[in-house]
């Protein structure tokens, strides 16, 4: 079963319009202090860039993309005109600029907000669908960024301790699996546990 997660948000006002990053302060606070490599102290946020930098989250309550991640661009338009971003630990991060960031050799993505000391890269449902004419599915352990159009699926995702990250392999074509190949068996080939596994943990979140 498809399902779009609802998480507690914070807030960024930009140019008098709210951006928001669907990130709790439990989820921001475990990204903040997951050691990026056995030599990392759990709290710097620039071992963590520099070590996840490739990552983006899928977030389908962001209305912007963003990332920390200066040397990700492949074009940059520097702009003061961004108010700073509040992050949950108290600190503040400038929106120095914008430009065109491609997470994939399958996907670009445009209008990308750049926040130096933002821990995360995240990659908006929201903009995305409305740029690239898509939709995004969610399963229990994976989804699909499908283009309205074609029907071809043009990106993927895995999750990963509860959030969904871009996956940087080529895609599958969901058309040629659905032709053939029921949504267990797919889910299987891909190396997922059983949708079983999974029962008790949706049961936990209605429960919450």
């Amino acid at each position: 079963m498809a399902h779009v997660y609802q998480q507690r948000a914070l807030t960024v006002n930009l140019n008098e319009r709210v951006h928001t990053v669907t990130l709790s302060c439990e989820e921001y606070e475990r990204l903040l202090h997951r050691p990026a490599a056995p030599s990392a102290t759990p709290s710097s946020l620039g071992t963590f860039i520099a070590s996840h930098g490739k990552s983006w989250m899928i977030d389908s309550g962001a209305t912007s993309h963003l990332t920390g991640n200066r040397y990700s661009f492949l074009t940059f338009s520097p702009s003061p005109k961004f108010p700073p971003v509040r992050l949950v630990d108290g600190s503040y991060s400038p929106i120095s600029g914008s430009g065109t960031v491609r997470p994939t050799d399958y996907l670009t993505l445009t209008n990308v907000l750049f926040a130096p000391k933002f821990p995360v890269n995240l990659l908006s449902v929201n903009q995305l669908t409305k740029t690239h004419n898509c939709s995004v599915t969610f399963y229990p352990s994976y989804c699909v960024i499908q283009d309205l159009q074609t029907r071809r699926t043009i990106g993927t995702g895995h999750e990963r301790g509860g959030l969904y990250f871009l996956d940087t392999t080529p895609p599958v074509d969901a058309r040629a699996l659905s032709a053939s190949v029921s949504p267990l068996q797919w889910h299987s080939r891909l190396g997922h546990p059983s949708f079983l596994h999974y029962r008790k943990f949706y049961l936990l979140i209605r429960l919450a």
